[in-house]
């Protein structure tokens, strides 16, 4: 029995009860509900983390003054590469993955690098004229035709 503010006795079937009885999901669904929840977001994060793209947009060179470009099966990291014209860009390739190769190919400077499995290598180049080129990878993938296979290096004067 539970008692109303007057406390007259009220019986939780009494139609009279100021609130109806009210049943509570189980701990059980919560719980699990919560796990398919985290399950989810990390399956997204893990295969494809295109909220994080502004993160790694764009590339700048660490304290070695060389940029790493990682290449996996979900594109390159940074999608992005901002360099200046005449100053001697290195850029190191790095392929984390095993069982697939990946090319990092900019057909209008005459680039076309190719990266083993599980493996790294660092280029240099000197990009003379300013624009805009496409770095892709032709390796697996889908190759130019797939988007998330390639990349912009931007040169500017």
């Amino acid at each position: 029995m539970l008692t109303n503010p007057t406390q007259e006795a009220v019986s939780p079937t009494d139609s009279t009860s100021p609130l109806p009885p009210q049943k509570l999901p189980s701990t059980r669904v919560v719980s699990g509900f919560g796990l398919l929840l985290l399950a989810a977001l990390a399956l997204v994060t893990l295969t494809n983390p295109w909220w994080l793209d502004d993160l790694w947009r764009s590339g700048s060179a660490g304290s070695s003054g060389v940029t790493t470009v990682q290449l996996s099966m979900s594109g390159f990291r940074p999608k992005a590469i901002d360099v200046k014209a005449g100053t001697e860009v290195r850029l190191r390739l790095v392929n984390a993955e095993e069982g697939y190769e990946h090319e990092l190919a900019i057909d209008e400077l005459g680039l076309d690098y190719m990266v083993q499995p599980g493996s790294e290598q660092v280029i240099s180049f000197t990009p003379t004229t300013p624009g805009s080129y496409t770095f892709y990878c032709e390796a697996c993938c889908g190759g130019k035709g797939n988007p998330s296979m390639r990349g912009k290096l931007t040169v500017s004067a």
